[in-house]
């Protein structure tokens, strides 16, 4: 597990509602996007 704010999940929550996918899903994007910039 991870500790996220609640501020950030809520954001995340609401940018996944405006695209319509699930907001695991969309952590999971933004996790491998930074992972993939700092390699």
């Amino acid at each position: 597990s991870i500790r996220i704010p609640e501020w950030l999940i809520d954001r995340v929550k609401e940018r996944a509602n405006e695209i319509n996918v699930p907001y695991q899903s969309l952590i999971k994007q933004y996790i491998k996007q930074g992972v993939m910039t700092s390699l």
